[in-house]
């Protein structure tokens, strides 16, 4: 249990914690929950007509199984953005080493490599946890849209 004393510190803390205050300062921490969108719960970045092409093959174009197909369908995209992510991750990882598109470049420092291969390692396992969502969102879609129950909403 926090104590009247943690509790008044806290509060005095909290008063001069006000985060940014100059323009530039708060045009840097604006975009500080947008790294890739894959957190977002849908993903109004997903290109609508490419959904619905990849809905309808999907569902063979039978209104009842359409929403299912969606469904599947924006976890398929999801699925090749989180891959586009990986690659990209570890694109800017060969690049901060020095490595250009065809792996030439200088030879790293140990601790430069160390360091920037710990953190392309941390990031692309983040996208692991986003990859296993999609890919269990796309099997449930999947399920759905071939077992035929048309009542249940993805």
């Amino acid at each position: 249990m926090t104590s009247d004393r943690q509790r008044e510190a806290n509060r005095r803390n909290a008063k001069a914690s006000t985060g940014p205050r100059t323009a530039e300062g708060r045009a840097r921490v604006a975009g500080n929950a947008r790294r890739h969108g894959l957190r977002a719960a849908s993903a109004p970045d997903l290109d609508a007509s490419e959904v619905e092409r990849l809905a309808a093959a999907l569902s063979r174009s039978d209104a009842q199984r359409l929403d299912h197909g969606r469904h599947a369908a924006r976890a398929i995209l999801r699925s090749r953005r989180i891959e586009a992510a990986k690659a990209d991750t570890l694109s800017a990882a060969l690049q901060r080493l020095g490595f250009d598109a065809a792996g030439s470049g200088r030879a790293p420092q140990p601790e430069d490599e160390a360091r920037a291969l710990s953190a392309c390692l941390d990031e692309i396992m983040k996208l692991n946890g986003y990859a296993r969502r999609a890919a269990s969102q796309r099997r449930s879609a999947l399920d759905a849209l071939h077992s035929g129950h048309w009542g249940d909403h993805p």
